[in-house]
């Protein structure tokens, strides 16, 4: 969703914002939910943060409803086997 954001952006519409879907998968584990010491606060900070985006539910979207209504299907998986679709929302004004 970054680099479609980044595309749009450059292609003139500089109100573009990404959302992704699940939490932030750019390092493993993630660096500011580490255990450090108040003294090494700037260690604790992202290092992916121009990358990094918020995900819908984390902002309040429902994506089902959201999927839905333009025309996808959604639905609540009962079985940790079940193949998942992830969606993301590119915003332009």
């Amino acid at each position: 969703m970054f680099e479609l954001e980044r595309h749009t952006y450059l292609s003139g519409y500089y109100k573009a914002f990404a959302m992704d879907a699940l939490p932030c998968s750019y390092c493993d584990p993630c660096i500011p939910e580490q255990d450090k010491p108040l003294d090494q606060v700037p260690e604790r900070f992202c290092k992916h943060q121009d990358r990094a985006r918020p995900s819908m539910e984390a902002c309040g979207i429902d994506v089902f409803a959201t999927v839905r209504k333009v025309g996808y299907e959604a639905e609540v998986f009962t079985s940790p086997y079940q193949k998942i679709t992830l969606f993301g929302l590119l915003l332009i004004e």
